[in-house]
C-alpha cells in the first residue's frame, strides 16, 4: 500500500510540474480609422512575459507594429479580403508594471480593429510553435494545428462584416474588437491536436491565426541557447547552439520571404544525444534585397518536429531601392528595372520634360522586390525626369535620362 501510495504521490507530482505555467494577466483592445492607430496598455510585473497582438484592417496592408517604439515579432498574417496578422513580443521578466504604446500603422487609412493579450510563463527563446493559417466564406470558421499538454492553444479570426457569435467549446475569449469587421482572440488547453472554430452571424469572409504558446516550465527535448541571422552582400549566415538534445536527428531550415510560404532549403545533421554545447552553422546564397525570414526546425529520430526559432536578418535597413534605366540615353524606348527593399502595390510612372510637362503616365503594381517593365516613350529628343510614386503621393525615386 505504501508502495503504491508512493508512486500515486509522485505521478501527481510529475504531473503538477507539467501543468502549464502560462498564466494570462490581462488584454486591452482598441478601435479607430486612420492609418495610425495608438493604444496605451499596462503589462503587470511577471516573469517570462509575453505581449500578443492582433490586428485586422477592413482591406488596407500593415506597414509596422510598434511596442513602446520597437517594432513587434509578426507570427504570420492571413489575406482573405480583409487583413488578419499576429505580433508578438517577448518581455522577459518584469520587476514592475510596464506601461508603453502598442502603435499599428497602414499604407493608408482604413478601419482597423486592435487587440492585446498579455501571457507570463512563456519559453521565451520560442514562445509561438506549430503556427497555423486557414480561410474561408462561411457561417462557420475553424483552425486545426497542433500543441501538447502543458502548453495553451491560441487563435485568432478576423470576419468581414459579420460578427462572431460564439466560440467553440473549451474555448476562452481574451479580447473582441468590432468595428465594421470583427477581431476576436481565444485561448484552450494544449493537446496534440486543437480545432478552435467560431460561429458568424451571417456567411462571409473570415482569416483564422492558430499557433501553440509554449510554457517555460515544460520540459524539451532539446535546449536551444542562441540562434542569429547574418546578412552579408552574397550570402545570408545562420548560426546556432544547443546545451542539450535528446534524440534529435538533423536541423532542418526554412526560409520565406513573407511568414506565410515557407521553402526548405538545407537538413544540418544534429547531436542525437548530447548535454555538451554544440554550434551549428549554414550560409544561404540567397539575394534578396528585402529582409528574409528563417524557420529553425528540429526533427528528431521518431520523426516528430518542433520549430525553434523564426529570425531574419534587418538587411533592408542597411539598403535603398535600387531603381534604373537601361539604356540611358535611349530611343523611343528603355528597360525600366527595380530593385525593392519592400514592396509597394500600385505605383505611377510620370515622364517630365525639362519645364515640368507630364509626357508620359502609365501605373505599374510594385508587388514583388525585383520587377522590371518595358517603357516606350517616344519621346523627342532631349532632357527628361522620370518620377515613380507610390498611390499615398510619396515619389520613391527621381531619375533623369536622355531621349536620342
Amino acid at each position: 500500500m505504501k508502495k503504491i501510495g508512493y508512486l500515486m504521490v509522485l505521478a501527481l507530482l510529475l504531473g503538477n510540474r507539467l501543468q502549464s505555467q502560462i498564466a494570462f494577466t490581462g488584454s486591452n483592445s482598441a478601435t479607430g480609422s486612420s492609418n495610425s492607430l495608438s493604444k496605451s496598455i499596462t503589462i503587470p510585473a511577471g516573469s517570462n512575459g509575453i505581449l500578443i497582438v492582433g490586428v485586422t484592417t477592413k482591406e488596407k496592408n500593415i506597414s509596422s507594429v510598434t511596442f513602446t517604439g520597437t517594432a513587434m515579432n509578426q507570427l504570420t498574417l492571413v489575406t482573405q479580403a480583409m487583413r488578419v496578422a499576429m505580433y508578438y513580443k517577448v518581455l522577459g521578466n518584469l520587476g514592475s508594471s510596464l506601461t508603453g504604446n502598442v502603435v499599428v500603422n497602414l499604407a493608408s487609412s482604413d478601419q482597423v480593429c486592435l487587440g492585446a493579450a498579455f501571457y507570463t510563463g512563456v519559453l521565451q527563446s520560442a514562445p509561438l510553435v506549430n503556427t497555423q493559417t486557414n480561410q474561408g466564406q462561411s457561417t462557420s470558421a475553424s483552425v486545426t494545428f497542433t500543441s501538447s499538454s502543458g502548453n495553451l492553444a491560441i487563435s485568432m479570426i478576423g470576419s468581414l462584416i459579420s460578427n462572431i457569435s460564439s466560440i467553440g467549446g473549451g474555448q476562452t475569449n481574451r479580447f473582441s474588437v468590432i468595428n465594421n469587421h470583427s477581431s476576436r482572440m481565444t485561448e484552450e488547453a494544449g493537446a496534440s491536436s486543437n480545432t478552435m472554430s467560431y460561429t458568424l452571424n451571417s456567411s462571409t469572409d473570415w482569416g483564422i491565426i492558430g499557433a501553440s504558446l509554449q510554457a517555460s516550465n515544460v520540459a524539451l527535448d532539446i535546449d536551444l541557447k542562441d540562434f542569429y541571422v547574418n546578412c552579408y552582400p552574397n550570402y545570408y549566415q545562420l548560426n546556432w547552439s544547443t546545451a542539450t538534445e535528446k534524440n534529435t536527428n538533423y536541423f532542418r531550415i526554412d526560409r520565406s520571404q513573407n511568414m506565410l510560404e515557407w521553402d526548405e532549403i538545407a537538413r544540418i545533421k544534429a547531436a542525437g544525444n548530447t548535454v555538451l554545447l554544440r554550434n551549428y552553422e549554414y550560409q544561404d546564397e540567397f539575394d534578396a534585397f528585402s529582409d528574409v525570414y528563417y524557420r529553425l526546425v528540429e526533427v528528431d529520430l521518431d520523426k516528430s518536429e518542433k520549430v525553434l526559432n523564426i529570425k531574419s536578418a534587418p538587411c533592408a535597413e542597411y539598403k535603398t531601392d535600387e531603381i534604373w534605366i537601361y539604356p540611358n540615353p535611349s530611343i523611343q524606348s528603355f528597360m525600366l528595372n527595380f530593385k525593392l527593399k519592400q514592396v509597394y502595390g500600385e505605383c505611377d510612372v510620370v515622364i517630365q520634360d525639362n519645364l515640368g510637362k507630364v509626357q508620359y503616365q502609365e501605373r505599374i503594381n510594385l508587388n514583388t522586390s525585383k520587377y522590371s517593365k518595358m517603357i516606350n516613350h517616344n519621346m523627342v529628343h532631349g532632357f527628361y525626369h522620370l518620377s515613380v510614386i507610390t498611390a499615398d503621393g510619396l515619389c520613391i525615386k527621381s531619375i533623369p535620362f536622355i531621349a536620342d
